[in-house]
């Protein structure tokens, strides 16, 4: 039988942070350790001993779902904010410039299946 390593905390906390946006939840560090059944506090500490911080996984983690979100021409960049967790969409948008170096709309547009119709709707 293989014997599989336990996930880092920063791979468990990945994947909670993933599950709690799709479930349309806030992505807050308190939601995500309580689904991990650890503190916050706790949570930081071992993230940080894994040499990252909760920040930088959630920014990935939304870095890679608008990616896979953006490549839906059904869904409007607000609702992609909204699935990220973001308040605002103006707030997602300069995250995602900051994280690509593009806006929405140009990663959209460069990253299209070819027929996929209007790809501006906001």
């Amino acid at each position: 039988a293989r014997v599989s390593t336990p996930a880092t905390w920063a791979e468990k906390t990945a994947s909670a942070i993933s599950a709690v946006l799709l479930g349309g939840q806030g992505p807050g560090v308190d939601t995500v350790a309580g689904s991990l059944a650890v503190g916050s506090r706790t949570l930081q500490t071992k993230l940080k001993q894994e040499g990252t911080t909760y920040r930088r996984l959630l920014d990935k983690v939304r870095r890679e779902l608008a990616a896979a979100f953006l490549e839906r021409a059904d869904l409007a960049l607000y609702d992609v904010a909204f699935l990220l967790g973001f308040a605002e969409q103006s707030a997602w948008n300069n995250a995602f410039k900051r994280w690509t170096g593009m806006t929405p709309n140009e990663f959209r547009r460069r990253h299209a299946p070819a027929g996929s119709g209007d790809l501006d709707r906001q």
